[in-house]
C-alpha cells in the first residue's frame, strides 16, 4: 500500500509549533486522494511517526492494526 511522507522542509521552520502549515498540508493530502496513508513525524515523540488514514481512499479498507505499544508516561509530568 502506498504511503506518502510529509516533506517537513516544505512546511517551514515553525511546523512543530504552528498549526497552519501542517493543517494545510494534511487538508491538501486528504482532498487529493493520492494515498490511503500519510506518514507524519511526531512532534511529541521524536524519531517516531503518526500515520493518519484517509477513509475516502479505496485502499483504506486494507489497513490493519498489527500491534499496539503502550506509551509509558512518567506520572511526574502530569502534576
Amino acid at each position: 500500500m502506498a504511503v506518502e511522507d510529509v516533506d517537513t522542509a516544505a512546511l517551514g521552520r515553525t511546523w512543530q509549533t504552528g498549526l497552519e502549515a501542517t493543517r494545510r498540508a494534511g487538508d491538501e493530502w486528504l482532498r487529493s486522494g493520492r494515498t490511503a496513508l500519510l506518514r507524519v513525524p511526531s512532534v511529541i515523540v521524536p524519531a517516531t511517526w503518526n500515520v493518519p488514514i484517509n477513509p475516502q481512499h479505496p485502499e483504506s479498507i486494507r489497513v490493519q492494526v498489527l500491534r499496539v505499544h503502550r506509551l509509558a508516561v512518567d506520572p511526574r509530568l502530569l502534576r
